[in-house]
């Protein structure tokens, strides 16, 4: 359970920082941040989306100067938990413009939903999420275009033009798109 490792890592790290300024300790401490476990910058932003009633869609923005690896999708895949567990809402966008990815099949862990799966009795009673299931979309450059579209049909099997999109106004629509075809009333 994802959600509930953020947890525990943030109740961790807030302990370690009591006991560190509070008492001397002969455990010797390193202090670690996010941003040296990878070469990807990540910021965050929410925008209303039009539905009734409103709901906000998360979209998180990667950055590099180098073409992804492993280590930098482990780090993108945190941020991605940690933005749906911080800021609750009715999808993801993936901002990718400036992201450099050529290929490999690990990048589609960006793509599954943050969230334990809802099973459908309960989806149907309270209407938490669309019938496909959490929406994340992407947005994508000629800097990875290829490379996720490749992934998407050959990886995922599925149809990049419900995935990927050419900015951040059609990804919202499309997420948009998602809860009004698939949402169930309460």
């Amino acid at each position: 359970m994802p959600n509930l490792c953020i947890h525990r890592a943030g109740t961790v790290a807030r302990f370690l920082t009591r006991v560190t300024q509070n008492h001397t300790t002969s455990v010797n401490l390193t202090r670690r941040t996010f941003e040296e476990g990878s070469r990807v910058e990540v910021a965050f932003y929410t925008a209303e989306l039009r539905l009734d009633p409103p709901r906000n869609v998360l979209v998180i923005t990667f950055k590099s100067e180098e073409n992804v690896k492993y280590k930098d999708l482990v780090f993108m895949n945190a941020m991605k938990l940690a933005g749906a567990e911080i800021w609750h809402s009715a999808g993801i966008i993936l901002d990718l413009r400036e992201l450099r990815y050529l290929y490999g099949d690990w990048m589609d862990c960006l793509f599954r939903s943050p969230f334990p799966e809802v099973s459908i009795t309960l989806r149907k009673i309270f209407g938490e999420e669309p019938e496909g299931g959490f929406p994340i979309v992407a947005v994508v450059s000629e800097l990875n275009s290829a490379g996720l579209i490749s992934l998407v049909e050959k990886e995922m099997f599925k149809e990049p033009a419900k995935f990927l999109f050419n900015s951040v106004e059609e990804a919202a629509a499309a997420v948009e798109s998602q809860w009004k075809q698939g949402r169930r009333a309460p």
